[in-house]
């Protein structure tokens, strides 16, 4: 075997973590699904002239126990299984003065290996340093659909 055999060799050896990597994560992460069809839209007021901005988000998390995490100590000491998680952005169109409107999909994703499943939406009230409201809005928009 000459030495350009040897390199060769090393270097397909050298790509398969590579490869593996790049087909796992293709194979676990979220896919997007083409034809959303549960589309959750709303308004609302909110008190942007006084220098507020709102930003919301939507999460996702996987139903499938063969995709969990691993969630460690000291990243030795197995704790538990968990879910992996996903958040995107929810565009919020401001209409005028304090009125909003936005939209989303709980099917964004395609549910694919993992089970990709719509979690809870989001909100954050800024002004600068600020933080008037941080967190899930609890039962929203399932029961009501409107903020």
């Amino acid at each position: 075997m000459t030495l350009t055999h040897v390199a060769k060799w090393l270097g397909a050896l050298a790509a398969l973590p590579l490869i593996g990597f790049a087909g796992n994560h293709w194979l676990i992460g979220p896919h997007l699904n083409t034809n959303p069809t549960q589309r959750v839209a709303f308004r609302g007021t909110f008190p942007f002239p006084q220098g507020w901005d709102f930003r919301l988000r939507q999460e996702f998390f996987t139903t499938s126990a063969i995709c969990q995490v691993t969630a460690r100590i000291f990243f030795m000491i197995p704790v538990a299984e968990v879910a992996r998680e996903r958040q995107i952005s929810i565009p919020v169109k401001r209409i005028d003065g304090t009125r909003y409107e936005a939209e989303y999909f709980e099917d964004y994703y395609e549910p694919g290996l993992c089970g990709w499943k719509s979690g809870f939406v989001y909100a954050d009230a800024i002004r600068g340093s600020e933080n008037m409201y941080g967190g899930a809005l609890l039962g929203f928009p399932r029961k009501y659909n409107k903020i």
